[in-house]
């Protein structure tokens, strides 16, 4: 998904630039100073997940660790990889103890995602295959066919073999679809698909138009 990013970015600053003659070099300095303040903003994320922490380290029950477990991986989602795949298999290891099959689905999922986000395909798969599809519903099926919309797709991306990009991106855009059926149309995630999918096509007016739409309605400070 990196790739279809950059090149939404460097169509929007083109785009923008001619229409607006606006600074470029004034926008590489903004961004130059952002990655400078890095370190700050990692105290920053550490200081409040150092609570979150010391719960989890305080609680002996284990569904409620699992839950913390659960919340220290969303934290460090985006943040440090290795710290989330650390929670998410203390979490998988909680929920096979206290023999929550539902929870070890969402588990499994999640253990997907994260490793398809590194770039690490095969413990991805690894996992994806683990999940027992036939038993999602809800929130876990849609969090299921994001997972294989994503994998597929890196994987087509990257593939140096012809006939398995093809198929792995066979398999991206059947998983798009059937994700996007779940999804209401105004929701967050349903708009960044097509965005995906419209850059893909090289549709990047229409792409734009639902930027602006998403963007609109995405939470200050949030992940997205």
């Amino acid at each position: 998904m990196k790739h279809y990013i950059i090149y939404l970015i460097l169509f929007l600053l083109t785009g923008t630039a001619q229409a607006k003659n606006v600074n470029l070099d004034s926008l590489y300095n903004c961004l130059d100073k952002e990655i400078m303040k890095s370190d700050e903003y990692v105290r920053d994320k550490q200081a409040r997940i150092d609570p979150m922490l010391r719960r989890y380290l305080a609680t002996p029950d284990k569904p409620s660790r699992h839950q913390l477990a659960w919340e220290l991986y969303k934290a460090y989602e985006s943040f440090m990889n290795d710290s989330a795949l650390h929670y998410l298999y203390i979490c998988v290891s909680l929920s096979k103890e206290t023999g929550q099959t539902t929870m070890l689905q969402s588990d499994y999922i999640a253990l997907a995602h994260q490793y398809a986000a590194a770039g690490f395909y095969n413990e991805a798969l690894k996992y994806l295959n683990a999940i027992e599809h036939n038993r999602l519903s809800g929130q876990q099926l849609i969090d299921y066919y994001f997972c294989c919309n994503h994998l597929y797709g890196e994987m087509g991306y990257y593939s140096k073999d012809d006939e398995l990009k093809e198929r792995s991106y066979q398999l991206s855009n059947l998983y798009r679809d059937s994700l996007c059926n779940l999804l209401p149309p105004t929701s967050n995630l349903y708009l960044w698909r097509k965005i995906v999918e419209l850059c893909t096509n090289r549709d990047y007016k229409r792409a734009m138009q639902l930027c602006d739409r998403w963007l609109n309605q995405v939470p200050n400070n949030s992940p997205e």
